[in-house]
C-alpha cells in the first residue's frame, strides 16, 4: 500500500515550481532541500522489486487511495493505470523527489494534440516552430547536443525569436541543459557553460553568442553525474503552456525518434521536473514561474485550421486555407494526406528556413516533402526523407506505397479528446557503477505494466536487457499475455556487452525463449526494427537505418513513453523523463504510427523455434537467404568464439596485440569479427613493443577505470612486457593479459598442433610463473566451452580492489576447438561491491578529526576514483584546520587551489613531524621514516582499499586503528557523520584555523610561482624546470591530462601543474620506468574514445571516434625515462593510429635518480666527488631525442630542441599547435639546466 506519509505529500499542494514562485532568487535544489529534505544530487540504492508469477491485482482500498493522490480533474483513471500508478508512488517512501517532480504534481491529466514519429530533423523542425512561436521562455533539456542540422535548426529559431521579440519589445528567457561529461563535473554536476564555450564558432555545441540574440537571456547548463549518472531526459517546455517530450538527441544520426507534444496540467509537472533538474540558481528567472499552465486555455486542436482536420468523431475534414493550412476538397484524412502529396512546398532547413504558424501549416509542409515528382516512386522520397545525415545514401528496397492508409506520416495530428490520465514516471541519476538504483518510479511502472497486463504489451526499445525486466516479460507471457518486443539490430552492441550492461538483444531474446516452457512461445514476439522503406532490418554499425523509439502499451490503453530505454544504463543510472497516459484514442494513435511509419512488424519478425536446438531463435533471419543480417552478431556462433564473444562480451573495445605463432585462431577472429561484427567488435592496435602494449592499456585503465586487452606471444612476449607488468600491479590498473602456449600435440592429432621448429624452443615448464607474482589471477583457458566462464572471473578479480593485471594463457589446440555458441549474463560477473567502513569506525574517524589541533590528511591514491576527489574536498571543507598532503602523486587526489593542499611530496614533510592526529587514506607510503616521521603522541588511523600491503613483504606504521574500505564510500559515511555533528563549532576553532590554513595556502602558492618567473634576458641564462612547467601549463588547454614520469623532478613538476581537476594528472603507479610513453598513448586513446562515447551518438563503435577528439594529453619525461618507454614503437603507433601527444622531454644528461640515491647512502663519498660521467649514469654525447620520434613517425612528427627560455618561448606554441591542430605528436627536448655555452 501507498505509505500515509506519500499521500499527505501528494495531498499536500507543495511543488518546488510554486515555491520558486514565491522567491525565483532561490536556487532550485535549496528549494528541494527546504520542501523535501533531499536534492537530486545525491547516491542512495534504493530497495530492489520482486517479480510476480501470475497477475496480482492491487486491492479497491489501494486503488481508491491512488486515485485519491492525482489531480486527474474531469478524467477518470481506469484500475489497471491506477494499479500501475500505485506501485510508482510506493518507490517515494525513501526519497519525495526520487521521480524528479514534486509528489503533489505527479498525477496529473492533459491532452495530446500532435505525435511525430520520424528521423531527428522533423522532430528539431517543430521545436524550431515552437521556438520562434514563444512568447515568454523556453526550457530545452537533451542528453546530448552536438553540432548538426537539427542544432542548426533549433539555433537558426533562437535568431528568429530574438528577431520578433525585438520587433515587439519583449524579452525572452532561454535555458538550456545537455550532458557532455567533463571533469569538472566529478567537483559540480551542474556546471554552468560560459558563452565563449558554448558559442565557440568552431566548438562542438554552436549556440549563438548573447550578443547575437540581444532579445534573449540565454543560459546553459551541462549535467553530468559520474560515472554512470548521465543526463538522458529530453524534454522542452514553451512558455508553460506547451510541454514535447522525446526519445532523440540533437545531432546527426539515422534514427527513427518519437515525440510527443502534451498541453493542459501535464505540463505544470514537467515544468517542475526542469526545475528540479535546472538546479542551480537561474539567471535570471523564468517569468513564467508565477503562471501555472492554464487548463482553460484551448488545446492547439482547437484552434481552427487543426480543427478542421476532424469532426466530432475524428474522421472527416472540412475546407483548409490552401496558403497556409490543407487543401480544400478532402473528406478523411487519408484525403488530406493524398491532397497534400500533390502541392509542392519547400522544406524547413536551417539553410532555407520556413517557420509555419500552426501544426496543421507543419504537418502540409512534412506531407509536401514525401510527394513524388515526375519519375520519381513515393517510397524513394520516403528513403530521401530518412536519409537524415549528410553520408547516407541509402535506397529503397521496399515496394511503392500505394495504399492510402499505409502512407507514411511523420505529423501525425490527434483530433479534439477529452483531458486524460497521465503520470509522471521519471527516474532521478545514480553515479555509482552498481545496479542498486532499482526502485524508481520509471522502473516501477514497466515491471507493473507487465505484471498488471490482462491482454497484451508491446514494446519497443533500442535495446531490451534489463535484469529486472526480464522475469516480468517470462511471467506476463506464461500468463497468455501476448508481449510484442521490437528492438535495433546491433544497436550499441559494443555497450550492451560490457561487464555492467546486460548484453545485446538477440542473445537476451535467445535465452528468454530458452527459459520460456515452449507451451507459451506464441505469447512471446521479437522483432528487428524495419525502416519505412526496407524490408530487411540493416544493423546499426551501417548507420543508415536505425530505431530509437522508446514507448510500452499495455491492454491498448495504456501506456508509457520518453527518454528512458529498457537498458541497463536506463533503469540503474540514467536521468530520465517518461509520461503514462490512459487513453485508447492516444494509444491507439501510437500504434498506428508504428505501423504506418515502420515496416517492422510486417518484415521483422524473429525466428522462432527450439532454441536447444536452433541457435538462430530470437535473431532476425532473411526468409530469402536463410542467413542473419550482415553484422548480427547472432548468439555468437562457434569456432574463434573465445575471442569474438569473451572479449568482446566482456567490455573490451580495444585489444594491443604483439601476434606470434600462437594466434593462429586470433588472428583469424580478429578478420572475421571486423568483417561480422563491424562497430562491435574491440579495436585492434599493434604494437611492436610488449611493454608498450601493456603500457598503453595501463594508461587507458588508469584514466577510464575499464579494463582492456593485451595479447602477447608465448613466453617471451610474456617476459618481452617487462616492467610494465610491475608498473599495472603496483599502480592497481585493471588490465587483462592473453598468451598463447605452445602446442602440446605433435602429430596433427587436434587442430592448432605443431607446425613450426620454434613450438620447441617455446615450450616452458611454467608460463604463468614469469608474471603471477604481479597478477591479481592467472588462469589457464583449458577448453571452449567455459572461455567467456574463465575471462569473465579473469575480469572480476581484475576490476575488483585491489584492482591490478590478471594474466590468461591457452594453447592453440584450444583456442581453435568449436563450441555451441551460448550466452552469458553479464550482470551476474560484475566486480565485488566497495566496502564501507563499519559505523563504529565512522564515529572513530570523525571525532579524532573534529579534536584534533593539527589533523593531517595524507592520500596517495585516492584519485583513481574520481569521485574520491569532491569528497575530499567536503572533509576539507567540513575540517578547516585539515592539511591535505600527497605522498604517491600517481593521480590528482585533491585540487590545489583548496586552502588544504599540501601539495606532492614523497613521504618527507614538516607537517608530518607535527601532526597530532594523522588519517592515511589509500597510500602506499605515507612517510619515510628514515627523512621524516610523525611525532611518538601523533594518532593514526590507515583506512585502505588493502591495508596490509599484502604483495609487499616489509610494511607497517604505526596505526591504532586500520580498516579494509573503499576510500570514497569512507570519505561519504565520514562526512555524513560530521554533517549530522551539531556541536562542531563549539570544539573546533572553525574561524581561526580556516584563516592560518588559508594563509599558509598562499604562502606556498607564492614560493611555487616566485620559482616560474621568466629571466629578465630570455637569451641568458639556462632553463630550470620550474620556468618549463609553467610556460607548459599556461600554453596549454585549461584541461589537459600531464602523464608524468619526471623521477627526480617529479615533485617540481607538480608544482607548476598544480592539478585543479580530476583525472588531469597521472603519473606511473610502480617503480619501472618507461610508462609514460606508451601510457600517455593509452589515456590520450582513453580519452578520444570515452569523450566519443559521452558526447557523440551514444552508439558510438571504437573505429566511429574521430582521433584527437578528446582533451589535450601531454606527456613530461625524463631523458633516461623517454629512452626506457622504447620511442620508437610509441611514435610508429602515434602516427598509425593518430593518436597526437605532446611530449616535453627534460634533458638533464643523464640518470640523475642514482646520483640522489648514493647521496641519501654515502652524503661524502667518494661518489660525491665525481661527475656524472664518473658514475655511468650520464647520457652524453646526448641523443637526438625528438629526432628519434620523428623517425620512427616516418616524418610526421613535429620535432625540436630549447635549451633557453628563448627558444622555449618560440618552439612551445608550435609543438602544441602540431598537436592540437594538425594531429600530430610532437616532442620537444628542453635541456634543463644546461650552461650556455653547452652545445
Amino acid at each position: 500500500m501507498i505509505p500515509p506519509s506519500v499521500v499527505k505529500l501528494c495531498k499536500n499542494g507543495l511543488s518546488v515550481s510554486a515555491q520558486l514562485a514565491k522567491d525565483p532568487s532561490t536556487a532550485p535544489s535549496h528549494v528541494c532541500k527546504e520542501l523535501f529534505h533531499t536534492d537530486s544530487e545525491r547516491d542512495v540504492s534504493t530497495e530492489g522489486a520482486t517479480h510476480h508469477e501470475r497477475q496480482t491485482p492491487n486491492p479497491k482500498p489501494d486503488l481508491q487511495t491512488a486515485a485519491e493522490c492525482g489531480n486527474w480533474g474531469s478524467s477518470q483513471p481506469s484500475d489497471l493505470f491506477l494499479s500501475i500508478f500505485h506501485d510508482v508512488l510506493s518507490t517515494l517512501r525513501t526519497d519525495p523527489l526520487i521521480d524528479v517532480c514534486s509528489p503533489s504534481l505527479i498525477g496529473t491529466n492533459g491532452v495530446s494534440p500532435l505525435l511525430i514519429v520520424s528521423g531527428i530533423p522533423d522532430i528539431a523542425r517543430h521545436m524550431s516552430n515552437l521556438i520562434a512561436r514563444a512568447d515568454r521562455e523556453v526550457f530545452l533539456a537533451t542528453n546530448f547536443w552536438m553540432y548538426s542540422e537539427p542544432s542548426r535548426l533549433i539555433t537558426n529559431a533562437l535568431h528568429e525569436l530574438s528577431h520578433r521579440a525585438g520587433e515587439t519589445n519583449r524579452r525572452v528567457v532561454v535555458k538550456i541543459m545537455y550532458d557532455r561529461g567533463d571533469l569538472k563535473q566529478f567537483v559540480e554536476n551542474h556546471q554552468s557553460v560560459h558563452a565563449d564555450v558554448y558559442a565557440d564558432s568552431k566548438g562542438k555545441i554552436r549556440l549563438p553568442h548573447p550578443d547575437d540574440v540581444p532579445n534573449l537571456d540565454l543560459e546553459v547548463v551541462n549535467y553530468h553525474r559520474p560515472l554512470l549518472g548521465t543526463f538522458h531526459a529530453k524534454f522542452m517546455v514553451v512558455d508553460r503552456n506547451i510541454a514535447l517530450l522525446q526519445s532523440n538527441n540533437i545531432q546527426d544520426n539515422d534514427n527513427m525518434e518519437m515525440m510527443c507534444q502534451f498541453e493542459g496540467d501535464i505540463v505544470d509537472s514537467v515544468y517542475d521536473t526542469a526545475l528540479i533538474s535546472w538546479h542551480n540558481e537561474m539567471k535570471p528567472p523564468f517569468p513564467c514561474l508565477d503562471t501555472p499552465s492554464r487548463s482553460s486555455k484551448p488545446p492547439s486542436f482547437n484552434i481552427e485550421s487543426q480543427a478542421k482536420l476532424f469532426n466530432e468523431k475524428g474522421e472527416n475534414l472540412h475546407s483548409y486555407d490552401t496558403q497556409h493550412t490543407l487543401p480544400p476538397g478532402a473528406t478523411t484524412v487519408t484525403d488530406a494526406v493524398e491532397q497534400a502529396s500533390q502541392k509542392s512546398l519547400p522544406q524547413h532547413s536551417s539553410s532555407n528556413p520556413h517557420y509555419d504558424i500552426d501544426i496543421a501549416s507543419e504537418m502540409l509542409r512534412s506531407i509536401a516533402t514525401l510527394n513524388p515528382g515526375t519519375g520519381q516512386r513515393r517510397i524513394d522520397m520516403i528513403s530521401k526523407n530518412l536519409n537524415t545525415t549528410p553520408e547516407n545514401h541509402t535506397t529503397a528496397t521496399a515496394p511503392d506505397v500505394t495504399d492510402p492508409t499505409d502512407l507514411m506520416s511523420p505529423f501525425i495530428p490527434l483530433p479534439p479528446h477529452q483531458p486524460f490520465p497521465i503520470a509522471v514516471v521519471n527516474r532521478e541519476p545514480f553515479g555509482p557503477p552498481t545496479s542498486s538504483s532499482l526502485h524508481v518510479p520509471q522502473n516501477l511502472s514497466w515491471i507493473s505494466g507487465l505484471r498488471h497486463a490482462a491482454k497484451s504489451v508491446l514494446i519497443q526499445t533500442p535495446d531490451l536487457n534489463a535484469a529486472a525486466l526480464l522475469p516480468e516479460i517470462l511471467a506476463a507471457a506464461r500468463r497468455e499475455v501476448n508481449i510484442s518486443i521490437i528492438y535495433c539490430l546491433g544497436y550499441n552492441d559494443a555497450g550492451e556487452l560490457l561487464p555492467l550492461q546486460g548484453g545485446h538483444n538477440e542473445g537476451v531474446a535467445h535465452s528468454l525463449y530458452k527459459q520460456l516452457e515452449p507451451e507459451y512461445h506464441d505469447y512471446l514476439n521479437y522483432y528487428c526494427y524495419v525502416a519505412k522503406d526496407q524490408i530487411r532490418p540493416i544493423h546499426n554499425s551501417h548507420k543508415q537505418r536505425s530505431c530509437h523509439v522508446k514507448l510500452m502499451i499495455v491492454d491498448d490503453h495504456i501506456g508509457i513513453m520518453g527518454s528512458g530505454n529498457q537498458d541497463t544504463q536506463s533503469w540503474y543510472h540514467s536521468q530520465e523523463i517518461n509520461v503514462m497516459i490512459d487513453s485508447p484514442l492516444v494509444v491507439g494513435r501510437w500504434y498506428e504510427a508504428i505501423r504506418r511509419n515502420q515496416n517492422s512488424l510486417q518484415y521483422g519478425a524473429c525466428r522462432k523455434g527450439n532454441p536447444n536446438e536452433d541457435s538462430l531463435v530470437g535473431c532476425w533471419v532473411d526468409p530469402e537467404t536463410g542467413k542473419m543480417a550482415d553484422g548480427a552478431i547472432g548468439i555468437d556462433a562457434g569456432r574463434f568464439s573465445w575471442a569474438r564473444g569473451a572479449i568482446g562480451a566482456a567490455g573490451i573495445t580495444h585489444v594491443f596485440v604483439n601476434l606470434g605463432s600462437d594466434h593462429p585462431a586470433i588472428v583469424e577472429a580478429i578478420v572475421k569479427g571486423q568483417k561480422e561484427k563491424k562497430g562491435a567488435f574491440p579495436r585492434i592496435i599493434t604494437c611492436p613493443n610488449e611493454m608498450v602494449a601493456l603500457s598503453l592499456a595501463d594508461g587507458y585503465a588508469r584514466l577510464s577505470n575499464k579494463p582492456q586487452c593485451v595479447i602477447i606471444h608465448v613466453d617471451v612476449g610474456t617476459q618481452a612486457l617487462a616492467a610494465a607488468v610491475h608498473n599495472a600491479s603496483v599502480g592497481r590498473a585493471p588490465v587483462l593479459i592473453f598468451a598463447g602456449l605452445s602446442p602440446y600435440t605433435v602429430e596433427g592429432e587436434y587442430r592448432g598442433s605443431r607446425t613450426e621448429y620454434i613450438h620447441w624452443m617455446q615450450d616452458v615448464p611454467d608460463q604463468k610463473a614469469i608474471v603471477a607474482q604481479y597478477c591479481r589471477y592467472t588462469g589457464e583457458i583449458k577448453r571452449g566451452a567455459n572461455v567467456k566462464q574463465i575471462v569473465n572471473r579473469a575480469l572480476q578479480f581484475a576490476t575488483s580492489a585491489p584492482q591490478g593485471p590478471v594474466y590468461l594463457y591457452g594453447s592453440r589446440e584450444a583456442m581453435e576447438e568449436e563450441i555451441v555458441p551460448y550466452h552469458l549474463n553479464q550482470s551476474q560477473w560484475l566486480p565485488v561491491a566497495p566496502s564501507a567502513l563499519p559505523q563504529e569506525a565512522v564515529k572513530l574517524v570523525g571525532d579524532h578529526l573534529v579534536a584534533a589541533k593539527e589533523p593531517l590528511l595524507i592520500v596517495g591514491y585516492t584519485g583513481r576514483n574520481a569521485s574520491a576527489v569532491p569528497a575530499t574536498v567536503s572533509l576539507a571543507d567540513a575540517i578547516p584546520g585539515l592539511r591535505v598532503l600527497d605522498t604517491g602523486g600517481s593521480d590528482m587526489c585533491f585540487p590545489s587551489t583548496h586552502p588544504a593542499w599540501l601539495g606532492f611530496r614523497h613521504g618527507n614533510h614538516p607537517a608530518i613531524k607535527t601532526a597530532d592526529f594523522i588519517l592515511v587514506l589509500d597510500c602506499d607510503v605515507p612517510w619515510i621514516p628514515t627523512l621524516c616521521k610523525p611525532s611518538a603522541t601523533a594518532k593514526i588511523i590507515h583506512i585502505d582499499i588493502d591495508p596490509l600491503k599484502q604483495t609487499m613483504p616489509v610494511f607497517y606504521i604505526p596505526a591504532f586503528a586500520r580498516y579494509r574500505a573503499d576510500s570514497t564510500t569512507a570519505l561519504r559515511e565520514i562526512n555524513g557523520y560530521l554533517a549530522s555533528r551539531t556541536n562542531i563549532s563549539s570544539t573546533h576553532s572553525r574561524q581561526q584555523a580556516a584563516a592560518s590554513r588559508q594563509k599558509a595556502h598562499n604562502a606556498f602558492r607564492a614560493d611555487i610561482a616566485s620559482l616560474s618567473k621568466l629571466p629578465s634576458n630570455p637569451t641568458k641564462g639556462p632553463i630550470n624546470a620550474s620556468v618549463l612547467v609553467a610556460q607548459v601549463r599556461a600554453h596549454v588547454p585549461q584541461d589537459t591530462i600531464f602523464a608524468v614520469e619526471a623521477v627526480t623532478l617529479a615533485t617540481t613538476v607538480a608544482d607548476q601543474v598544480a592539478a585543479s581537476l580530476p583525472k588531469s594528472w597521472i603519473n606511473c603507479g610502480g617503480g619501472g620506468l618507461g610508462w609514460s610513453g606508451g601510457g600517455a598513448l593509452g589515456i590520450k586513446l582513453a580519452s578520444d574514445y570515452e569523450e566519443g562515447t559521452l558526447t557523440k551518438d551514444p552508439n558510438t563503435s571504437p573505429h566511429d571516434v574521430k582521433p584527437n577528439s578528446g582533451r589535450f594529453v601531454t606527456q613530461i619525461v625524463g631523458d633516461g625515462s623517454y629512452l626506457f618507454s622504447v620511442p620508437s614503437s610509441v611514435y610508429w603507433i602515434s602516427r598509425r593510429y593518430d593518436i597526437p601527444i605532446l611530449t616535453i622531454v627534460l634533458n638533464n644528461k643523464g640518470w640523475n635518480a642514482p646520483r640522489h640515491s648514493m647521496l641519501l647512502v654515502h652524503p661524502r663519498g667518494e661518489g660525491s666527488k665525481v661527475d656524472n660521467r664518473a658514475l655511468n649514469i650520464s647520457f652524453e654525447p646526448t641523443p637526438d631525442y625528438s629526432g628519434i620520434a620523428k623517425a620512427a613517425s616516418g616524418g610526421k612528427a613535429w620535432a625540436g630542441t630549447v635549451q633557453d627560455v628563448k627558444g622555449l618561448l618560440r618552439e612551445l606554441p608550435n609543438a602544441i599547435r602540431a598537436v592540437k591542430d594538425e594531429a600530430r605528436s610532437a616532442v620537444l627536448e628542453v635541456r634543463i639546466n644546461w650552461d650556455q655555452e653547452a652545445k
